[in-house]
């Protein structure tokens, strides 16, 4: 079953009245987009003059750790151990239990459009509060032509906003498959992702001045990173999808290790690990008016 809307004038307005609710719920979280996760996609792309309009919210899991600087010991004395703060990296901004902790740690979101503009592919916009860019969406294997199953290849390229102090370009790119059924398609995604990314790992043991009213108190990591990105799901089809799915990120790369320490108390933060991510997702997604 498509996800498109063949809609004109009455029939426009009342699709377009079912799909306000979700997607000015995805808006107003996007404003909290705080991880880099990729969001998980069927392999449907726009028909020419089509628009796909898509937004996802998520809350992720990225067990970190950063060990304590230790001062120089005389020669002779014994070496004090070092000790080392665990604690969840998946966001920039600290979690907590103040309002805005909630908003921008637990729960962050990207909005995506994209425009039919030739067979097979489709041009579109990434937005989120981290990062903006564009990307190239081209099915390689299309259901209605077909095929038992769709398959799309994707690659883009999102510059950082003004609220990161990452430098220079993400590039992401990556193969979307999926399988059209009359309620539920299974897809699966595979990306990779190398750039820029800004990281924030706080523990219940760090001494810290918390902030209360704008919470960025903890490790504050920038790195290069090259990640490989698994989204695994489903997606429901009434008309728009709802997809839901499960993100699994592994690093495989890490340089250009920045670390630097906001609200430490006469300490300061080396050696930072994080290796794997997960991610739990949630995105509608629909497609207006094309061929």
């Amino acid at each position: 079953m498509s996800a498109a809307l063949r809609c004109t004038s009455r029939a426009c307005s009342l699709h377009a009245r079912g799909l306000r609710a979700p997607f000015l719920a995805g808006l107003a979280l996007a404003l909290g987009c705080t991880a880099p996760v990729i969001y998980p996609r069927t392999a449907e792309v726009a028909k020419p003059g089509a628009l796909r309009l898509a937004g996802g919210v998520n809350h992720g899991y990225a067990p970190g750790s950063v060990r304590e600087r230790v001062a120089p010991v005389e020669p002779g004395a014994p070496a004090p151990v070092p000790h080392t703060y665990r604690g969840n990296a998946a966001s920039a901004i600290r979690g907590g239990y103040t309002p805005l902790s909630l908003l921008f740690s637990y729960v962050a979101a990207e909005m995506s459009a994209g425009l039919g503009v030739f067979r097979p592919c489709e041009i579109g916009a990434l937005a989120s509060l981290l990062r903006v860019g564009l990307e190239l969406r081209c099915a390689l294997l299309d259901e209605q032509a077909g095929s038992p199953f769709a398959l799309a290849l994707a690659a883009g390229a999102q510059h950082r906003t003004l609220f990161i102090n990452a430098e220079g370009f993400a590039f992401r790119g990556g193969l979307e498959l999926s399988t059209r059924g009359l309620d539920v398609s299974p897809l699966l995604n595979a990306y990779l992702r190398y750039g820029p990314t800004m990281r924030l790992l706080t523990s219940s043991d760090m001494p810290l001045t918390a902030s209360e009213w704008f919470p960025r108190d903890g490790a504050e990591v920038e790195r290069d990173e090259l990640v490989l990105s698994v989204p695994i799901g489903a997606a429901l089809v009434r008309g728009q999808h709802v997809i839901f799915a499960v993100v699994p990120e592994f690093t495989l790369q890490a340089r250009n290790t920045e670390l630097r320490c906001i609200g430490c108390d006469n300490w300061s933060p080396v050696g930072f690990e994080q290796r794997w991510a997960l991610y739990f997702t949630m995105v509608w997604t629909a497609t207006i008016g094309g061929e």
